[in-house]
């Protein structure tokens, strides 16, 4: 079992290089599976972890630096250079009251 670095919302030439770009939006749900999940055309619901299901990050709530893998096999993940917002823009309230106390 190898552990490799997956980086989202980076763009990067490889996995030990210096970022090139980041991402000017906002992620929802990420979904890590094995395999193929789809084989045509579909409409994206709501993301839930399944059989194929190697981690799903939710990004929807979350504060500090951990972002947790809520499929339940554990593959935390550390959140570096983002900050936790809602749809509209606004900061969480844990990622504000977090903000306050610096």
């Amino acid at each position: 079992h190898t552990t490799t670095a997956l980086r989202i919302g980076q763009f990067s030439t490889s996995f030990d290089a210096e970022p090139l770009a980041y991402l000017g939006g906002q992620i929802d749900t990420v979904r890590v599976s094995k395999g193929l999940q789809y084989n045509g055309d579909f409409l994206p619901t709501e993301l839930t972890a399944n059989e194929k299901t190697i981690a799903l990050y939710d990004f929807s709530g979350g504060s500090g630096e951990v972002l947790k893998d809520v499929s339940g096999n554990g593959y935390d993940g550390k959140i570096v250079g983002a900050t936790w917002v809602h749809a509209d823009g606004n900061p969480t309230e844990a990622a504000a009251s977090e903000k306050a106390k610096q």
